[in-house]
């Protein structure tokens, strides 16, 4: 049987093992990311070699450029317009109120990923990018010589402009913040922010790589 000294030493020689074999599996993991870093550094590398002896544009500094850059964003001027209504046996009245409006989309950059294609004895960059998402709406100010700064208003037959149709003019005035935020795009106006987020992010690359080389942008879900 081991004596009391010999037991006393069997947690530490235990805690020892596990501090070893923890250690072991840090290290390993620690190895992998640095290899993996290794790897990506020479794919890089050749890269940029090969980039440089053909006059070409180095990938990873226009990917390294778009991280920076983080966000692009367009501006989408639109109308909007709210409806208040109020039914009665005296007649019903309704007000319709129409204001100019501003929404802001914007396409995440950091997860922009940057190709190059062969296009015969052209070559092209492709950027695959996430679609732009709406990030802020605002109403803006509508000219008093605007129409749609002059409300539409129904009234019934015992209803009088004065009091029933001015109160649901200011309610739908009061909507319209509410309106601005829950408005979707038509699929033209979907396409319009599209082709503006393309046609920005095409100029800022163009000014890394020289306007004549060819540049297609690919909106992707992520």
């Amino acid at each position: 049987m081991p004596d009391q000294s010999t037991k006393s030493r069997l947690p530490l020689f235990a805690g020892l093992v596990a501090l070893a074999v923890g250690g072991g599996a840090l290290l390993t993991a620690w190895e992998r990311q640095q290899s993996r870093l290794e790897a990506e550094r020479a794919v890089e590398a050749a890269e940029a070699a090969r980039a440089e002896r053909l006059g070409l544009p180095q990938l990873a500094q226009i990917r390294r450029a778009l991280e920076v850059m983080q966000l692009l964003t367009v501006v989408l001027e639109t109308q909007v317009s709210s409806t208040s209504k109020d039914e009665s046996w005296r007649g019903d009245v309704s007000a319709t109120v129409r204001s100019r409006a501003r929404l802001l989309y914007g396409v995440d950059l950091a997860t922009a990923s940057v190709e190059r294609e062969s296009m015969g004895p052209m070559e092209k960059l492709i950027l695959t990018v996430p679609p732009p998402r709406r990030m802020a709406s605002e109403l803006v100010d509508t000219p008093a010589g605007d129409p749609a700064a002059t409300p539409e208003v129904a009234l019934g037959w015992l209803r009088f402009r004065t009091r029933a149709g001015e109160y649901q003019v200011g309610e739908a005035r009061r909507m319209l913040p509410a309106a601005v935020a829950a408005m979707t795009l038509s699929a033209r106006d979907t396409e319009m922010v599209r082709d503006q987020s393309a046609d920005r992010l095409k100029q800022m690359v163009r000014l890394f790589v020289g306007p004549e080389v060819f540049v297609e942008v690919r909106f992707v879900e992520r």
